[in-house]
This record gives structure tokens, sequence and C-alpha cells, in this order.
């Protein structure tokens, strides 16, 4: 019975150290709190979405955030993965959705270019797109008879 209670004191003190830790960048807390935000998950569908318990959850949020940009990334949601039972798929994906949204949302808006001593861009620059004419066939399909009278014509 006493292992009980202080299993639950240290699940409520981790859990209260990753709750501080949420607005750290340099945490595994702030990427879970900025994913919930996005995916609108509370705790519980959170846990859920990845597989682990509550208490493995706050385990997760005390980990150092992978570096999205080294070499060692993928090691480093190994480890992760390895240390709180994540897939280490689902990590690396929950650390590189909010990596790039963060990336968006740090775009040079319309507004800034109004600002002196900034270099006016395009709204959209930065983006890539990609685009397909409606008369455009894939390499594999042949056209069809109405394509090939135009064509011929």
């Amino acid at each position: 019975m006493a292992d009980m209670t202080v299993s639950a004191k240290v699940g409520k003190y981790l859990a209260g150290l990753a709750h501080r830790l949420r607005d750290n960048p340099s945490f595994m807390a702030y990427v879970l709190t900025v994913y919930q935000a996005q995916e609108r998950l509370h705790d519980d569908a959170l846990a859920e979405r990845l597989g682990i318990t509550l208490d493995m959850l706050s385990r997760l949020a005390l980990c150092k955030r992978p570096a999205a940009e080294s070499v060692g990334f993928a090691d480093q949601v190994r480890q992760i993965a390895a240390y709180t039972n994540v897939n280490p798929m689902v990590v690396a994906n929950v650390v590189r959705q909010v990596d790039s949204l963060e990336a968006l949302a740090k775009r040079p808006k319309a507004s800034d270019s109004e600002k002196p001593g900034v270099r006016q861009l395009h709204p959209e620059a930065g983006l890539l797109a990609a685009a397909r004419d409606r008369g455009e066939t894939d390499d594999n399909q042949s056209p069809s008879s109405e394509e090939k009278s135009s064509l011929e014509d």
C-alpha cells in the first residue's frame, strides 16, 4: 500500500513539473502542449493517440525536445520512444508537425513588409505549390480520343 501512495505522489510531482515546462521549447512538454492545441485534444485523448498512459505522458513531456535539424534526430527520437513506450514514428510525426506549423507561423506577413527596413516579399514567398492543368495526362495514361483530335489540329 505504501508503494502505491509513493508512486501516486511521484506521478503527481512529475505531472506538475511537466506542466511547468510546457512553455519551454526545449522540452517535449512544449511540443505536446502545442500539438494538443493544434489537434484540440485533452490529456486523455492525447495519451490515447500516442498509445500510452497518463503517467507515461508526463514522462514523455519531461524529455528534451529532439532537434529536427540535427543529424542525430532519429537517434534522439528512438531514445525518447524507448524511454516512454511510444512508437518512434508517432514521436517523430508529432515533433515534425509542431516544427512545421511553427515555421509557417514565422513566415513574413504582408503587414510586415510595410515596416521600414523590411524587404518586401510576395505574401506566399517561401511556400511551394504544385498545380496541374485539367487537360494534362499522366505518363502512364494514353490520351482520350478527344485529346488526340485536339493534339492533331
